[in-house]
């Protein structure tokens, strides 16, 4: 009698033993399943960063072109400047005619050219 408890006991352990070792596959297949899914995400990851990177290169490229042009633009409005500066410098140095001071600078014109 004992032998037969032992015998049915044993089927029972045998039994737990491999439910117990099916749900530790399904486990491991739950878990194969979410690595598969994590590299898969990471991927994914990196494949963004990746095209974030190179437009932000692209990028990049644009604000240096932008700003060279921003200083070339600079450069030639600070040249503007000069000139301008040098124009006012040569009017406040010689002082243009006024309305009346033309008026007679006219009529020397004129005059000479009747009295030659």
């Amino acid at each position: 009698m004992l032998s037969e408890n032992t015998g049915g006991f044993m089927e029972i352990v045998a039994i737990a033993l491999l439910i117990a070792f099916l749900v530790l596959i399904a486990q491991l297949g739950q878990i194969i399943t979410l690595q598969k899914k994590s590299i898969s995400e990471t991927k994914t990851v990196a494949a963004c960063l990746d095209e974030v990177n190179r437009n932000l290169g692209r990028h990049t490229e644009s604000v240096f072109d932008a700003a060279d042009q921003l200083k070339n633009s600079v450069e030639s409005i600070e040249i503007k400047i000069s000139d301008i500066k040098y124009v006012m410098d040569v009017i406040e140095k010689y002082s243009l005619p006024d309305r009346e001071q033309r008026k007679v600078l006219d009529q020397v014109k004129i005059d000479n050219e009747i009295y030659r």
